[in-house]
């Protein structure tokens, strides 16, 4: 966690500027149900992927800087620890979130810069998108692709057929 200095706070009333997010990346679970259930104490409980954030800290700061992750949608969504001030570890800053297995995890956060005197920069609005494997999708898939291109292959085979007669005819006519 980052600390704030109380103390520096009539000092320094400048926020930090804005941040560039340089890019994310998302790690999910990889834990079978027994695993999910000691976890919980006995109960299934919802598996849990990790967000991170790589962070280009605003232009012309010196200081070291904590930020501030905000959930912004799903609002009913589950981020730890999001509204409070985090410390960047190699550039990067983490936070929890839980999904439904199979599916996107689909996400919107505001990340935002602050100083050691707790004053808050501008946020950077970062739109996370994570497909899932789709397991219970009703997607064409591979084999809709096949049955498309057995349908264009008799289709073809036919009309060569009646172009092929119609070429027969006209010989004999």
């Amino acid at each position: 966690a980052y600390t704030i200095d109380t103390s520096l706070q009539t000092i320094d009333e400048e926020p930090p500027g804005a941040l560039e997010i340089a890019e994310w990346a998302v790690e999910r679970e990889e834990n079978d149900d027994q695993n999910k259930q000691t976890a919980c104490g006995g109960l299934t409980c919802a598996p849990q992927a990790s967000i991170g954030f790589k962070i280009t800290p605003p232009a012309g700061e010196s200081a070291p800087l904590g930020y501030v992750v905000k959930l912004v949608e799903p609002q009913t969504g589950n981020c730890h620890p999001c509204d409070q001030p985090l410390c960047a570890e190699s550039g990067w800053i983490w936070v929890t979130v839980s999904y439904t297995v199979d599916e996107d995890i689909e996400y919107s956060f505001e990340i935002s810069a602050i100083d050691q005197a707790g004053n808050q920069g501008p946020a950077s609005l970062v739109e996370v998108l994570d497909p899932g494997s789709g397991g219970c999708s009703s997607g064409a898939g591979v084999s809709g692709l096949w049955l498309g291109l057995l349908v264009i292959f008799i289709f073809s085979i036919a009309k060569s057929r009646r172009l092929g007669r119609a070429d027969i005819e006209e010989i004999y006519v």
